[in-house]
């Protein structure tokens, strides 16, 4: 990549950034695009940004046309082996993100769910 495409990804990742911090408590089911609510296109987006980030590490061939790459069983495939580590700045940042969402409403049960030891309370989703 060179120094300008890694200047405009890290500006529109910066930008995506700051556009989910902007989101209010309240927002995220309202209407964001098309059929999705705002958590939904938020996480459309997070993909989008992973899957970048997935290539640059991994380049991939084109696929050809009549591929069934995009087709539901071959995502599904895809995440269920994709690498779900995430880089220690991304990580902290989501952390203190959930942190604070956590502390403001249902901490204890938000924080047992993410531990695995309860599920999600209402309301909380993880896309």
């Amino acid at each position: 990549m060179d120094d300008g495409s890694v200047t405009a990804y890290r500006d529109a990742s910066r930008f995506l950034v700051e556009a989910v911090r902007a989101v209010p408590d309240s927002g995220w089911d309202a209407p964001g695009l098309g059929d999705w609510n705002v958590r939904e296109l938020v996480g459309h987006a997070n993909r989008g940004h992973t899957t970048v980030a997935d290539y640059l590490v991994r380049p991939q061939q084109p696929e050809p046309p009549g591929s069934t790459y995009f087709s539901d069983e071959a995502i599904a495939a895809r995440a269920i082996g994709a690498d779900l580590s995430a880089p220690p700045t991304a990580l902290h940042e989501s952390l203190v993100y959930v942190a604070q969402r956590a502390a403001g409403k249902s901490g204890q049960d938000v924080l047992l769910a993410l531990s695995g030891r309860a599920p999600l309370p209402a309301g909380y989703s993880v896309y």
